[in-house]
């Protein structure tokens, strides 16, 4: 596998256990674009070999959660792992209550890390004193909300759709929202459902990579247009009897699909790289994803 694969981390699963599955199966340098907790699920964005230079940029991409928090407890972990403590709510807060703390946390803001996370404190992950019950004090960091919606609220479970900068942790952000509300909260469940332009909707599963139908998005640079090249990944694609599209884009490069197995995209990935007499590639971006919608044949669009 080249390139860069839109993976859907299941929920128990660690990011670096994800990497490590990736490297013994292609026998590749893999590396992820960013870390999602264990307990959470959704989008990890995975780079191989070469594309792996691309992850930095990646890591500062805007990301998009659906957060499920329960109200009426703590978490020393701010989520689910715990151990979690029951404190005492006086008062249930209603819709408009919730609606008022969620303008504090709009805009720019200033957030811990929580303590049980992977930020380095003098030179070690500050996971590994809070394990030892040493107290160390994390410096707080400016983050940006762009986007916080109330999704669903049914006492004590409440769900937001939350668009935010990256640095952002949304545990912090369950536990401090239940401090200004007055109840306390913890961070039940966690999707990531988007990455970038990098969307759930499109990442790929174990259970895909099993079923060995898969899409590849691809993207070149350079001398591309105007140099028969449409024409001569159309015969790739007949050739491999791989099916999709391939078409010119207005900022002079060409993008393309192939839905098909995943060894015959490999190859015909590879034979693209040359390209046409005329043409001179100067870069070629690749993203594995989920193959929806279907195609039936391979086209020239436009």
């Amino acid at each position: 596998m080249k390139g860069l694969l839109n993976f859907y981390k299941p929920i128990k699963k660690t990011s670096n256990e994800i990497v490590e599955f990736f490297k013994k199966a292609y026998n590749q340098k893999v590396g992820h674009g960013g870390t999602l907790d264990p307990l959470a699920e959704g989008v990890l964005i995975l780079g191989f070999n070469e594309y792996t230079k691309d992850l930095a940029e990646i890591k500062e991409m805007e990301k998009e959660y659906l957060a499920t928090l329960e109200l009426g407890k703590v978490s020393e972990t701010f989520d689910a792992e715990g151990p979690i403590k029951t404190i005492e709510v006086k008062k249930i807060p209603t819709e408009n209550e919730i609606l008022e703390v969620i303008q504090k946390f709009k805009g720019v803001i200033e957030q811990i890390p929580p303590i049980y996370s992977a930020v380095k404190f003098q030179g070690k992950p500050a996971y590994e004193y809070a394990r030892q019950n040493k107290f160390i004090e994390l410096k707080p960091k400016k983050v940006l909300v762009k986007k916080i919606e109330l999704v669903n609220y049914n006492y004590p479970l409440i769900t937001f759709n939350l668009v935010v900068s990256s640095g952002f942790y949304v545990r912090s952000f369950a536990n401090d929202f239940g401090k200004v509300l007055g109840t306390g909260a913890y961070l039940l469940k966690l999707l990531r459902s988007r990455v970038g332009h990098f969307t759930v909707e499109k990442s790929l599963t174990f259970e895909d990579l099993q079923k060995n139908f898969l899409e590849v998005k691809f993207q070149l640079y350079g001398n591309v247009q105007g140099v028969g090249m449409r024409a001569y990944i159309k015969n790739i694609a007949d050739q491999f009897k791989l099916v999709g599209y391939v078409k010119n884009l207005p900022d002079g490069s060409v993008e393309g699909v192939f839905q098909g197995k995943e060894i015959i995209i490999d190859k015909a990935l590879d034979f693209i790289k040359t390209g046409p007499g005329l043409a001179d590639i100067l870069r070629m971006n690749i993203v594995w994803q989920k193959p929806e919608p279907i195609f039936r044949v391979f086209s020239i669009v436009g």
